[in-house]
């Protein structure tokens, strides 16, 4: 009956205390891509109160669509116990359980070369008593892994070596953007000018999606409608993937020069159209008037 009455205690007596919990990470908890390593070090805190520590757990809370959370580890008063797969060489895991000293006690993990499948939400967990209670205390601290954008490549439909004015082309670039995904800018300069200038008008942008190779970066496309001008003969036309020229690409156009016939020729196909207006417009405005009607638009406007 007693020891039915102290288990009873034992249970309602566990107190939640965020702050009996430390949790370091370096070099730091945002890191990129190609790092060396990732040390993460759970531990209770030097002002947890804890007389004596049972537990100490870490944990990672997964990011995405389907959240989960898997332990890395845990270690007490049995030893060590890595979690499933966590073993070299890809992690290293150590750490030190004194039960009557909580604040030599500690659990470590180094991941070596940590990608992005390493980021998301690590948790540590201690356990122990503080005073009369038993103290559940936990610690979380989000990791994320930043990598550069990779391969990217620029195309444009025609690809011809010399356009006429007039000419409209598409200029599409697109591989990866890095994760997070940065976003693509486009710029042009003219051939008789030092100075790029944005563009911003007549850009289609494509879906971000995950890079079917690495599985941590992001692919995207850009595309650029451009039309051919008289003045754009040696334009150059640049996209970047966020504010590095490292990840830049650029194309040249180049226009035929237009001759006096060139630009009769261009004004009078201008005429001709202006023509089949005027006399869609007429052809409209004699059925009216035969029709004696005036359910249509006479004026043609």
């Amino acid at each position: 009956m007693y020891l039915g009455l102290f288990s009873v205690c034992v249970i309602l007596c566990v107190v939640k205390d965020l702050a009996a919990t430390g949790l370091d990470i370096t070099p730091s908890e945002t890191i990129q891509a190609g790092s060396t390593s990732l040390t993460i070090r759970c531990s209770p805190a030097a002002t947890s109160g804890y007389s004596s520590i049972y537990t100490i757990q870490m944990k990672r809370r997964f990011r995405g669509q389907y959240p989960q959370t898997k332990l890395l580890g845990m270690i007490d008063i049995l030893g060590l116990s890595p979690g499933s797969k966590i073993s070299q060489p890809k992690y290293d895991i150590t750490g030190n359980h004194q039960l009557m000293s909580p604040n030599q006690s500690y659990l470590q993990i180094i991941i070596h070369d940590p990608d992005c499948n390493d980021a998301g939400e690590y948790q540590c967990i201690t356990n122990g008593v503080s005073g009369s209670t038993t103290k559940l205390s936990q610690q979380d601290k989000n990791v994320t892994i930043q990598s550069n954008p990779g391969t990217i490549e620029l195309t444009r439909v025609p690809d011809k070596s010399i356009y006429d004015v007039g000419d409209t082309l598409s200029v599409t670039c697109s591989g990866e953007v890095g994760n997070p995904p940065q976003s693509w800018t486009w710029e042009s300069k003219l051939a008789q000018s030092s100075v790029f200038k944005a563009i911003i008008e007549n850009l289609t942008e494509g879906q971000v999606v995950p890079s079917s190779t690495s599985g941590c970066d992001y692919n995207s496309t850009s595309v650029l409608t451009y039309s051919v001008t008289d003045i754009n003969n040696g334009t150059e036309i640049r996209c970047r993937v966020g504010t590095s020229q490292l990840y830049a690409l650029s194309t040249i156009i180049y226009v035929k020069a237009e001759t006096t016939e060139d630009v009769q020729k261009r004004w009078l196909l201008a005429d001709i159209e202006r023509i089949k207006l005027e006399q869609q417009k007429l052809k409209l405005q004699i059925s009216c008037l035969t029709q004696n009607t005036t359910n249509c638009n006479c004026g043609g406007n």
